[in-house]
């Protein structure tokens, strides 16, 4: 079991960019992925979490949903507050101050606390795609999410 986790850990960090290289990572088109839909960010919680305005289509607005990056971890504001603000100020800088366009590719459930999961993704001034969860990391400010195996 050890052996099948650190390989997983070992395929990950090999299929990620350097850490070194701080430039986001750039897409062509997120709307083309499965479950890709837009959203509205109406607050940064944190570093990890935002509330958002959720538009599936059809004309449905899913208002004021609680959304967790996947693959991230922000650090607590409890434990370093320092550190919290700062991703969350970075988080706010991607969706909010630069952003033309924000798009989620979700997870199909919710989280065991009733958040929507996914993949964030916005388009920059230049009309780039940038993936959101990635630039987090390689800015330095959240660190890689991998979940404990369950017993």
């Amino acid at each position: 079991m050890k052996k099948l986790a650190l390989f997983i850990v070992l395929i990950i960090f090999i299929s990620l960019p350097l850490v070194g290289d701080a430039k986001p990572q750039k897409i062509k088109d997120p709307k083309e992925l499965i479950g890709s839909v837009t959203i509205k960010v109406t607050y940064v919680i944190d570093g990890d979490t935002i509330r958002a305005d959720i538009e599936p289509g059809f004309d449905i607005i899913l208002q004021n949903q609680r959304v967790r990056l996947h693959g991230i971890d922000a650090p607590e504001i409890k434990k370093d507050k320092e550190a919290a603000l700062k991703a969350q100020k970075r988080l706010k800088w991607y969706l909010v101050d630069t952003a033309k366009e924000v798009r989620m590719v979700k997870l199909p459930t919710k989280d065991k606390y009733g958040r929507w999961v996914g993949r964030l993704y916005v388009k920059n001034e230049k009309g780039e795609w940038i993936d959101v969860n990635e630039s987090l990391i390689d800015d330095g400010v959240v660190k890689l999410y991998i979940p404990k195996p369950r017993k």
